[in-house]
Formats: C-alpha cells, structure tokens, sequence
C-alpha cells in the first residue's frame, strides 16, 4: 500500500511538471489584462466594466485557440477570425474550447452568461447596471468561481490540449 502510495505521488508529481513545463512558454499579455482590469474597476458604470472584461476575456480566448493552430494553414490563421471565418465570434471560439474539452460544461456555461450580459449592454441602451434585468438574473445563477476549485487546485491553469492533470486521488 505504502509503494502504490508512492508511485501515486510520483505520477502525480509528474504531470504537476509537464503543467508547469506547458505554461512556462505561455506568455500572456500582462500589461494589457492590467490596463484592462484597472478600466474595469475605475470605470463608473457597469456597462463599461462587463464590455471591457469580456473584451479582454475574448482577447484571451483568441490568443490561446491561435497559439495552438497551424500558423502555416492555406490562407492563414488570421482568416479563421475575421469577417465571416468560422471563429469570427466569441460564441464559436466558446463553443470550440468547449468541444475540445478545453473547458467544462459549467465553465461553457457561464461564459455564455457573460457574453449575454456584455451583448445586453453592448445592445440595449436601457440596461444601465448589473442590477437590471436580465443580467441581475444571469448573474445570480453564476456559481462563485472560487467555489467550484477543489483547494489546492491553480483557478487559474491554461493548459494545452493535450496535457491532462489528473487529481493525485487517480494514481493512489
């Protein structure tokens, strides 16, 4: 039991390292999600702070799905995105990560709440603040992100499509 305890953690701690070997040539655009962050929370309305942080998660999604395409595909990435390229809008670029898996169901789910919240205020000029309806509803049946990590688990791992961490419970 104590040996298969070990090669548990063992296994475990490799895929841990293959993580943390993936992210490492990750470069995320700091400079640009602080500038973003900073309008969101200075900004005095509502309206702006949803339209700015979807933007900027929007901008996320584009720059992981390109770093893992074929740079060299006919026509080039770029035409996958723009006018009428099948991830020209954020619901297909959802969709996509959610098809590979990239992330789950309830994850797919309540960025589609997000983006309906930032299309109702990008959309309708009476909705004013995250208290009008429909968003206070949309919003109130999003589950706190910090509840849905197990402790212990990094919120916050972009992983490549191929590398799978599995809980340290799967090896022992």
């Amino acid at each position: 039991e104590k040996l298969v305890s070990l090669i548990g953690e063992a296994l475990y701690g490799a895929q841990i390292q293959a993580a943390r070997s993936a992210l490492s040539d990750l470069e995320l655009p700091y400079a640009a999600i602080s500038a973003a962050l900073t309008e969101a929370r200075d900004t005095p309305d509502d309206r702006t702070a949803a339209i700015v942080l979807f933007a900027l998660l929007d901008d996320l999604s584009i720059q992981l799905i390109k770093r893992n395409l074929d740079p060299n595909v006919k026509g080039g990435v770029s035409r996958l995105f723009d006018g009428y390229g099948f991830l020209s809008t954020a619901n297909a670029r959802m969709t996509m990560a959610a098809a590979l898996r990239w992330i789950d169901p309830r994850t797919f789910t309540e960025l589609d709440l997000l983006r309906r919240i930032r299309n109702e205020f990008a959309h309708n000029v009476g909705v004013k603040s995250l208290a009008n309806d429909p968003v206070a509803g949309w919003l109130s049946s999003m589950q706190p992100t910090e509840q849905r990590f197990r402790p212990g688990v990094d919120a916050g791992l972009l992983l490549k499509p191929d590398l799978q961490v599995r809980p340290l419970e799967t090896y022992t």
